[in-house]
């Protein structure tokens, strides 16, 4: 009876909110990084060099998606844009967000806006896949964005704390640098220095 409780302790206090093993020795513990139509290698340089110094992800460059199609110009100011459920539908994964740790996880970066039914985003976490729109003005800003939506990646939700995870419509208001609530904390895979 002892062992099935200490069984049954240890499962729950490993299991994620998304019902998964999180810390398991099948987690897959790497980022791959991705151009999407617009981007540089500069911008790809400086994806990485964040995820390694908040994260203990290993980084990995894969064949850029260019394509054309997934742009569209919008509105009198002919705006282009790519919408990232159409992105999603392209390359053949679903358009909602499910984590599976045995996948890496995707990062596509663009220069170019990325919307989401009509919204303008910085970045949009699809479980395993992330868009993020690179902020050529302020690496402070690309960072938070890009810890933002990995932690995502792992389910750890919008909160209503001034922290990384606070679901802010203006950046600004993200005040602390790079801070993460207790709450948020708790959520927080061991893969992230924060």
């Amino acid at each position: 009876m002892k062992k099935i409780l200490l069984i049954l302790f240890i499962s729950f206090i490993t299991l994620t909110c998304n019902g998964q093993f999180l810390f398991s020795k099948t987690q897959n513990e790497n980022i791959v990084l991705k151009g999407l139509n617009s981007y540089t290698q500069k911008d790809l340089s400086i994806i990485k060099s964040i995820i390694e110094k908040y994260t203990t992800f290993k980084v990995q460059y894969q064949e850029p998606v260019n394509n054309k199609k997934l742009e569209v110009k919008t509105g009198r100011q002919n705006l282009t844009y790519i919408d990232c459920d159409d992105v999603q539908k392209l390359l053949g994964h679903r358009t909602y967000s499910n984590y599976d740790m045995k996948k890496p996880i995707t990062i596509y970066v663009t220069r170019i806006n990325i919307k989401l039914d009509r919204r303008h985003l910085q970045g949009l976490c699809y479980g395993n896949q992330i868009y993020l729109q690179i902020n050529t003005y302020s690496k402070e800003l690309t960072t938070k964005y890009l810890l933002h939506e990995m932690l995502h990646s792992f389910g750890v939700s919008h909160c209503t704390n001034n922290c990384i995870m606070g679901n802010f419509k203006i950046h600004e208001v993200w005040a602390n640098k790079y801070r993460v609530c207790s709450d948020c904390r708790r959520n927080m895979p061991e893969y992230f220095k924060l």
